[in-house]
C-alpha cells in the first residue's frame, strides 16, 4: 500500500518534469530569438543618440539668470514665473525699448493681459520654438525675431513674437517678448480680454489657472440665475 501511495504521488511529478524538459529547448530557442544582436544594439543606440542630439542646441547657449538664451527657454521661464506669481521679474521678459510711455506705464499688467489673451486665444507653448541661441533662421522673419503664434483679428493678423536683444553680459544675447508685440497687448486685450466688468471682477476675486470657469465668472453666472429666479417669483406673486 505504501509503494502504491508513493507511486501515486511521484508519478505526476515525473510527468511535470518531463514536460518541462521537453519544453526547455523551445523556451531557450524563443529566448535566443528575442536577444538582440550586437549590430542591432549599436543601431538602436545610434538612433537614440540622434534623437538626443536633435533636442540639443547646435551652438552653446549663453548663460542667463532667467534662462532666456533661446526662444523656447525664455517662454518656458516666463510661463513658470507667471505661474509662481513672480511679479518682480516678469517684466524682465518684455522688450520695453521704444514702447510708448502710456503702454510702458502699465508695467506687470501687460503680462497679465498677455496671459489672459494667450489662454483664451492661443497656446503660448514652447514645443515649436527654437532651442538654438539664434532661433529659427528659415521662418521668413528677421534673424532677431521668432514667431510664437499668429492671431487673426478683425483688423488683420497680429503676430506674437520673441526678439533677440542684448543680454546682461556684453556680447551675449537673450530672447524677450518683442517690443512690437508688447505694443499690441492693450489692443489685443480690448478684443479678447474679459471686458470692463470682467476685468474689474477678476482683479477683486482671485483667479485659478486651469479652471474652465474662473470664480468671478461663476459669480456672474450665479447672479444671473438668482435674478431670473427673482423675476419668476415676482411674476407669480403679482400676476
Amino acid at each position: 500500500m505504501i509503494k502504491i501511495s508513493l507511486v501515486k504521488y511521484i508519478y505526476p511529478v515525473f510527468i511535470i518534469l518531463g514536460l518541462l524538459l521537453i519544453q526547455r529547448p523551445a523556451i531557450a530557442q524563443e529566448t535566443k530569438m528575442e536577444t538582440p544582436t550586437v549590430s542591432e544594439v549599436l543601431k538602436a543606440h545610434d538612433e537614440e543618440q540622434v534623437k538626443e542630439d536633435e533636442q540639443k542646441p547646435k551652438e552653446q547657449v549663453p548663460y542667463d539668470r532667467l534662462n532666456r538664451g533661446t526662444p523656447r527657454g525664455s517662454v518656458m521661464s516666463l510661463s513658470e514665473s507667471i505661474s509662481e506669481g513672480e511679479q518682480d521679474i516678469v517684466m524682465d521678459f518684455l522688450d520695453m525699448r521704444q514702447v510708448p510711455k502710456d503702454i510702458a506705464d502699465e508695467g506687470p499688467e501687460l503680462i497679465r493681459k498677455l496671459r489672459i489673451v494667450a489662454e483664451r486665444i492661443f497656446w503660448m507653448g514652447p514645443e515649436n520654438l527654437s532651442i538654438e541661441p539664434k532661433g529659427h533662421l528659415d521662418d521668413g522673419l528677421p534673424s532677431y525675431r521668432d514667431r510664437v503664434a499668429t492671431i487673426n483679428t478683425p483688423d488683420g493678423p497680429v503676430e506674437i513674437l520673441m526678439q533677440r536683444v542684448p543680454g546682461d553680459k556684453k556680447g551675449d544675447y537673450i530672447w524677450k517678448v518683442s517690443n512690437r508685440t508688447v505694443m499690441e497687448i492693450p489692443r489685443l486685450y480690448e478684443l479678447y480680454g474679459y471686458g470692463e466688468l470682467g476685468d474689474k471682477l477678476s482683479k477683486l476675486i482671485p483667479e485659478f489657472r486651469g479652471l474652465e470657469f474662473q470664480p468671478w465668472q461663476m459669480v456672474i453666472l450665479i447672479g444671473i440665475v438668482l435674478w431670473l429666479i427673482l423675476c419668476w417669483l415676482l411674476r407669480r406673486l403679482l400676476f
